[in-house]
């Protein structure tokens, strides 16, 4: 993983996955911690994009079961 990813360079699902792998320490952690619920914010995968109306991001959106 490389922070220029979680910047927002590189491909989105680089981004994705450098954005995944960031926070799984984390997870783990808190696991450890004994938490047995763990939410994690919405868009937490991607830099903040919203703010401007950048269509390269489009591709980012998920679908919903």
């Amino acid at each position: 993983m490389s922070l220029a990813k979680t910047e927002g360079q590189g491909t989105i699902e680089e981004i994705k996955e450098a954005m995944v792998q960031k926070h799984i320490p984390f997870i783990e952690e808190a696991g450890k911690q004994g938490v047995q619920i763990l939410c994690l914010q919405e868009i937490f995968n991607t830099p903040y994009f919203c703010p401007g109306q950048d269509a390269g991001w489009y591709a980012s959106a998920e679908s919903i079961p």
